[in-house]
C-alpha cells in the first residue's frame, strides 16, 4: 500500500530506515495504522516471505503481532509471537503523544525448525511442497530469542524516534507554508520566517538522526551476535562449573548494558530510573579496568589522578557512556601508543559564575597525546553526522556526549593542536554537584552509591 495514504507514515525516511534495519536483521518488515491495516510494506520480503506470498497463504502470525502491540496501554515491551510451525515475528507498538497509532512487525524468523514435521505441517497448510520448503528453511539461520527482543526493542526505538520526529518536521513544514504567504502581505514577517526554516533544517537533521537506530542494528550485529550466542551455548550445558556461570552472567549483564545504551545514546528514551547520588572517580576507574588490556595491548602508558568524594547528582549508565566513549577516541588517536592522563577533581564553575546557586561541582580532564584534531575541525566535531573517521565513525558520537552533559546543567571544552611534535587533545567537563533539572527528578527514596 502507498505510505502516502497515511500522514504519520508518508515521510522517505520511513522506507530508507527500515530497508536498513531489514537488511541487518534478514527479517521483512511491515508497518500497520491503529486500526489494523497495512500502511507500508512488505519491505525486505526475505525468500520464506516470499514463498508463502507466491501461493497466497498467510499464516497471520504477523497481523497477530500487530494486534497485540496495538493492545498494549502503560507498558510497551516488544512483543514476540511464535505460534506457527516454528515460525516467529516481533513487533513494537508506536506511540506519538503518548497515544499508539501504529505497530511496526518484522517477521518471519525460525526460532527452531529441527522436527521434520514441524516443516512438513507448514507446507500442508500453505499448499507447498514439502522439498521447496524445507530448501527455503535451510538457508534461513535460526535466531535465538534473546537476540529477537533486542532487535525488537530497536524496532521500537526507530519507529518512536522517525514517527515523532516526521510529525514534527511536518509541524514546521506547514508553519513555513503559512508564514511565507503572510510574508507576501507583510515584510516585517520575513525575520520569524527565517527562525522557522532554521528550525525546519534542524527538525530534518534530526530526523535523519533516526536513522541511526537501523544501522546501530546492523553495526553491533557481529558482536551483539556473538555475545548472545555464547549465552544460548552456554545456558544449555548442564555441567557448567562455577567460573563458567559467572561467564554467562557477567555476559547478560553487558547484553542489557549494550541495549540501554544504544536507547540512551540515541535519546530516543527517557531514562527509567531516577537520578542517583554518585561517585565521578568510581566510574572513571570502573571504565579504565574494563579496557586496561586494551590500553596495555596498544602500549598507552595511562597516568591518573582521581580525587576521593567527587560526589554529583546524575545517571551512571549516561555518565559512564561519556566516559566510555571519550576513552575509545583517545585510544584511536594513539593506535600506535602515546599518554593518557585522566584526573577527577572538585571545581568551580567559573565560566558561569554569574549565575545564582552553587558552582561546585566535579571536574573531569582525559588528556592524550595523540594525532589531534586541526583547527578547521575543532569548529564542526559538536555537529551531528561530522566525522574525520570515514568509514568506522556516524559523527554522532560528539554531539550525543554534549547532550548528556547539558541534561546534566554541565559543561565540556576541547583543546587540540595536531602540530608535528605537539599534538594532543585535552577535553574538560564540568558537572555540578547539585543540578535543579535533575533534583526534581531525583526520587524521593532514591539510593545513593558510591
Amino acid at each position: 500500500m502507498d505510505p502516502a495514504n497515511n500522514g504519520l507514515f508518508s515521510s522517505d525516511l520511513w522506507l530508507r530506515a527500515l530497508e536498513s534495519y531489514a537488511s541487518g536483521t534478514h527479517l521483512t518488515v511491515k508497518l500497520f495504522d491503529a486500526e489494523e491495516r497495512v500502511v507500508f510494506g512488505p519491505v525486505n520480503p526475505t525468500p520464506l516471505f516470499q514463498l508463502f506470498e507466491q501461493k497466497g497463504y498467510d499464516p497471520g502470525i504477523l497481523a497477530e503481532c500487530a494486534r497485540r502491540c496495538l493492545a498494549q496501554t502503560d507498558s510497551r515491551p516488544a512483543v514476540m509471537v511464535s505460534q506457527v510451525s516454528g515460525l516467529t515475528a516481533i513487533g513494537a507498538s508506536l506511540v506519538l503523544e503518548g497515544k499508539i497509532v501504529g505497530a511496526a512487525v518484522a517477521g518471519y524468523a525460525f526460532v527452531d525448525f529441527s522436527q521434520l514435521s514441524e516443516v512438513q505441517r507448514l507446507a500442508k497448510d500453505a499448499g507447498i511442497q514439502f522439498e521447496r520448503v524445507w530448501r527455503v528453511a535451510r538457508e534461513q539461520k535460526p535466531i535465538p530469542q534473546h537476540r529477537l527482543m533486542l532487535n525488537g526493542e530497536l524496532l521500537q526505538v526507530l519507529g518512536d524516534a522517525l514517527l515523532r520526529e516526521n510529525y514534527r518536521t511536518r509541524q514546521y513544514e506547514e508553519a513555513v507554508l503559512k508564514l511565507k504567504e503572510a510574508a507576501k502581505e507583510k515584510d516585517e514577517t520575513h525575520r520569524e520566517l527565517r527562525e522557522h526554516e532554521e528550525r525546519l533544517h534542524k527538525a530534518e537533521k534530526m530526523a535523519a538522526a533516526g536513522q541511526l537506530a537501523a544501522a546501530m542494528a546492523h553495526e553491533i550485529n557481529n558482536p551483539l551476535a556473538a555475545v548472545t550466542n555464547s549465552l544460548y551455548l552456554l545456558e544449555t550445558q548442564t555441567n557448567l562449573d562455577q567460573t563458567a556461570r559467572l561467564m554467562v552472567t557477567t555476559a547478560a549483564a553487558e547484553l542489557a548494558r549494550v541495549s540501554r545504551i544504544v536507547k540512551q545514546s540515541l535519546s530516543y528514551y527517557r531514562v527509567g530510573t531516577a537520578p542517583r547520588d554518585l561517585d565521578l572517580g568510581g566510574i572513571v576507574q570502573e571504565s579504565l579496568q574494563i579496557f586496561s588490556e586494551k590500553l596495555r595491548r596498544i602500549g598507552i602508558e595511562v597516568k591518573t589522578s582521581i580525587q576521593g568524594g567527587a560526589a554529583i547528582l546524575g545517571f551512571p549508565d549516561e555518565l559512564r557512556q561519556v566516559i566510555d566513549n571519550l576513552l575509545l577516541n583517545a585510544m584511536e588517536a594513539m593506535p600506535s601508543g602515546g599518554g593518557l592522563s585522566i584526573s577527577v577533581r572538585r571545581s568551580f564553575d567559573w565560566t558561569h559564575r554569574r549565575r545564582k546557586g552553587d558552582h561546585k561541582g566535579v571536574r573531569l580532564t582525559i588528556a592524550d597525546s595523540g594525532s589531534g584534531i586541526s583547527k578547521e575541525n575543532s569548529r564542526k566535531i559538536f555537529e551531528p553526522f561530522f566525522t574525520t573517521k570515514l568509514d568506522k565513525g556516524t559523527g554522532l558520537g560528539l554531539w550525543i556526549l554534549q547532550g548528556i552533559i547539558a541534561k546534566h546543567e554541565g559543561s565540556m571544552k576541547v583543546r587540540s593542536s595536531d602540530a608535528a611534535g605537539k599534538s594532543g587533545t585535552v577535553i574538560s567537563i564540568f558537572l555540578p554537584s547539585h543540578s535543579r533539572a535533575l533534583e526534581k527528578a531525583k526520587a524521593p527514596n532514591s539510593a545513593s552509591v558510591a
